[in-house]
């Protein structure tokens, strides 16, 4: 029985955990949101954008690269971890350049999605700057300007397509 007395409190909910998880799969498994940007369940951790930091037993921490232990106390949305979640979402948008109104994805964009749920007024790029796109391998086009710098495309390319291009 995986939750056989191991339980942590998340949102002062005591609720089971399974032995070696992380706070975002403890969190996810009980429907508690916690927003994220680099985390992809068919990618291995990486934890480095931060994004998904909550407090436990008062200190931030990514929830996404901290295993859950016996006891511990977890706030997703005490105001230290959402003002630490909007401060590294408004990091990444600072970077951020082009037009969304011609961006292909604007209707679907992600960091707009998780833009709003940080707290952030939707933001919409206007720069007349066209951003730079740089070709790999004659196969794979990027876009420098509109990389959030997740690191998505580096995972998927090494360890689903097992290319190693990027």
């Amino acid at each position: 029985m995986p939750f056989q007395n191991r339980f942590i409190t998340i949102n002062g909910r005591r609720v089971g955990f399974i032995h070696g998880e992380s706070v975002l799969n403890a969190a996810k498994r009980n429907r508690i949101l916690i927003p994220t940007l680099c985390h992809d369940p068919s990618l291995s951790v990486s934890g480095h954008c931060k994004v998904c930091f909550v407090e436990i037993n008062g200190r931030l921490k990514p929830a996404c690269t901290t295993r859950v232990e016996h006891g511990m106390v977890v706030e997703t949305d005490s105001e230290k971890a959402k003002e630490a979640r909007k401060k590294r979402v408004a990091t990444v948008l600072k970077s951020h350049k082009g037009n969304c109104a011609t961006c292909p994805q604007y209707e679907f964009c992600g960091l707009l999605e998780l833009a709003r749920s940080v707290g952030i007024e939707t933001p919409v790029f206007s720069s007349e700057e066209r951003p730079r796109e740089e070709v790999i391998d004659q196969k794979l086009k990027i876009n420098l300007d509109r990389c959030i710098r997740c690191g998505k495309c580096v995972k998927v390319c090494t360890e689903i397509r097992k290319v190693g291009a990027i």
